[in-house]
């Protein structure tokens, strides 16, 4: 950590956080939460592996200890799974939640951008076919987004089969669709798009 009393900065490497990590929100929190800290803090900002803490004045030894003390302690988690901790506790299993979640919205995100990729590839503007496909899909995008991934299958059954053409939203497309979601869960693989 380098202090620097003639701009009133602080400079802390990525490498002195407990976790080499860092969320700024949480740090902006726990520096306010050190009540001769929180009058001196103007705000916090991160150039690559570098946090920048500016102050409005010089900051006294004493300060710069207990800054010293909460980046030490400092986990880099948010505010918000600082609260799930407190509910579930077990480290491990919020990392394993954690990167459940993170697989399976990378899995929805992928699924989209190839769906829209053959979309495109298949001519759904000339066809004036955007607008539908979106009011038809928009609940089945929102669940993939959240990797919410088995209500996902859900929504493909529940489209209606009036909605459906032939070239964009067809069942063969669809049971296609469901049929990477399956697999990815690792559940059986239909036969229907639709039941």
């Amino acid at each position: 950590m380098v202090v620097n009393n003639n701009n009133n900065i602080v400079t802390i490497n990525i490498s002195e956080f407990k976790n080499n990590i860092i969320n700024i929100d949480s740090l902006n929190s726990e520096l306010k939460n050190v009540p001769s800290i929180s009058s001196l803090l103007i705000y916090i900002e991160v150039i690559e592996n570098t946090t920048i803490l500016h102050f409005n004045s010089t900051l006294s030894q004493e300060i710069i200890n207990l800054i010293e003390i909460v980046v030490s302690e400092h986990e880099g988690l948010s505010p918000e799974i600082k609260e799930v901790y407190k509910i579930l506790p077990n480290k491990l299993i919020i990392d394993s939640i954690t990167n459940s979640i993170n697989s399976a919205v990378k899995f929805g995100n992928d699924l989209i951008r190839g769906f829209t990729i053959e979309n495109v590839a298949l001519g759904i503007t000339q066809r004036g076919l955007t607008n539908h496909v979106l009011n038809v899909t928009q609940k089945l995008i929102i669940c993939l987004q959240t990797g919410s991934l088995y209500q996902a299958i859900e929504e493909i059954k529940n489209i209606d089969p009036n909605n459906l053409d032939t070239i964009i939203l067809n069942p063969t497309r669809l049971l296609t669709f469901r049929n990477k979601l399956e697999k990815y869960l690792n559940i059986t693989i239909s036969n229907t798009w639709n039941e």
